[in-house]
């Protein structure tokens, strides 16, 4: 996820970031992630409007995320200040042609 680098580029005052991944996975063989889930956890002074610009733009430019959105459901949920902002969805078939 390009968060960092992100809200050093656009001089965002944002504090603190935390990131947490969860999966959900097909259990019996062949064993596979079915689906994933990025928590983002921002604390700071930036807008709601700013976090949701820079959620957009850390997406799009994963390349975490850009891969893996091609295999299966990726959402990324982000918070400013514990209060949720955006949820973004992306699919494979989002992701075709």
């Amino acid at each position: 996820m390009q968060y960092t680098s992100l809200v050093m580029e656009k001089e965002l005052s944002i504090e603190n970031i935390k990131m947490m991944v969860r999966a959900h996975t097909i259990r019996q063989k062949p064993r596979a992630f079915t689906d994933m889930i990025f928590e983002v956890r921002l604390d700071g002074a930036a807008s709601a409007a700013e976090v949701k610009a820079l959620a957009q733009d850390a997406s799009a430019n994963c390349f975490v995320e850009n891969t893996l959105a091609k295999a299966i459901p990726l959402t990324t949920e982000v918070f400013l200040n514990d209060a949720k902002v955006v949820t973004l969805k992306r699919t494979p078939d989002d992701m075709a042609g």
